[in-house]
């Protein structure tokens, strides 16, 4: 079998594979997790609120406002970290949350 006839053969084998159903499916399965990705979009930050943690997306210039970071302070238990490794989970409820970002979003 020549070189040609090898690189013909695996080429095929990939592009069955492909058009498969099981792959086909797994692929939708990735596509899927991707929506449920943890990333924030650009220019947000993801809060966790609450003891059922409900997360939150909000912008970054949020996170200038005084009330805001008083939250964070306190959810901190004392000092505003520079720098926050994990989840930023702030404790309070969802409610107060809520209310707290329609007061941000008029200032903003």
């Amino acid at each position: 079998m020549s070189y040609s006839e090898i690189i013909r053969r695996n080429i095929n084998l990939i592009i069955s594979k492909f058009h498969s159903k099981n792959t086909y499916k797994e692929l939708h399965r990735k596509d899927e997790k991707a929506k449920t990705n943890k990333v924030s979009r650009k220019g947000h930050v993801a809060l966790y609120v609450g003891k059922e943690k409900k997360r939150y997306e909000v912008p970054v210039k949020y996170l200038l406002h005084p009330s805001i970071q008083k939250l964070m302070i306190r959810s901190q238990h004392g000092e505003l970290e520079t720098k926050i490794d994990g989840p930023i989970e702030l404790a309070c409820t969802t409610q107060f949350f809520e209310e707290l970002l329609i007061l941000v979003k008029e200032y903003y």
